[in-house]
């Protein structure tokens, strides 16, 4: 019985391996066809892994995926699909505080959330669509994450080494590393390892060569959402002055 547990666990990290992999080329290969003009296969393509998440419960995952799926409908000039995508990432949105999604996908999120407002401000939803307004609107072109220290040494050598040389370079687990890894995909709102290190460069975490650039900054964006809601919920206000703030 005791011989078996390694090889389970050597499998569950395997299976989690192969969804991760999946859940990346799916959404490389959704952004291709909204590049492309291939609407009908992107929406194909976004059923999948949509569905796949919603089973395995992966919460964030799936607030990714609509937000991608939203920019792909409103790419396609389809509206009333983009909004119900909006919809399913409101109501997520309500329990979870994750607006990263629709700040990555501003170009799209922005003209989607103000045709919800638009034709739905008095909602329940408004306010948090107000929020998420807000966050698109100020994008993160000047906010950096803060990443803690084993974050930083992992993005250093995400680019040029496998998660298992990364494990051995820093004396830690497998698992530990590819926990780690998907903390900075989480942070760093991306779904790839390339799209991670392009992105830890567009904000100054990295240099070319991949070292790190000085000490990271405080997230300003998330705190000001925070506190914007906060005060949403003692002043009363309703969803257009919250979008004005």
């Amino acid at each position: 019985m005791l011989g078996n547990q390694p090889q389970s666990g050597k499998v569950r990290q395997k299976n989690l391996q192969r969804k991760c992999l999946m859940d990346v080329l799916s959404c490389a290969r959704l952004r291709l066809c909204t590049a492309r003009g291939e609407f009908e296969a992107g929406r194909r393509l976004a059923g999948d892994p949509l569905a796949a998440v919603r089973q395995r419960g992966l919460r964030r995952t799936q607030m990714r995926a609509l937000a991608q799926a939203m920019a792909h409908e409103h790419a396609a000039g389809e509206p009333d699909l983009a909004a119900e995508h909006l919809a399913t990432f409101l109501r997520l949105f309500a329990e979870t505080d994750y607006a990263r999604p629709m700040v990555r996908e501003r170009a799209s999120a922005v003209p989607v959330l103000t045709r919800f407002l638009d034709a739905d401000a008095a909602s329940p939803r408004a306010k948090r669509a107000a929020v998420l307004l807000v966050a698109a609107r100020a994008g993160e072109a000047d906010t950096v994450p803060a990443l803690t220290s084993r974050e930083l040494e992992v993005l250093r050598q995400l680019e040029t080494r496998t998660d298992w040389q990364i494990a051995a370079a820093l004396g830690v687990t497998l698992a530990g590393v590819r926990y780690q890894v998907q903390r900075l995909f989480a942070k760093l709102g991306v779904c790839g390892r390339q799209f991670a290190v392009e992105r830890a460069r567009s904000l100054g975490i990295l240099r070319p060569d991949g070292s790190r650039v000085g000490p990271p900054r405080t997230v300003t964006t998330a705190g000001r959402i925070r506190r914007l809601a906060h005060m949403a919920g003692r002043m009363n206000w309703s969803a257009s002055e919250m979008a004005r703030r």
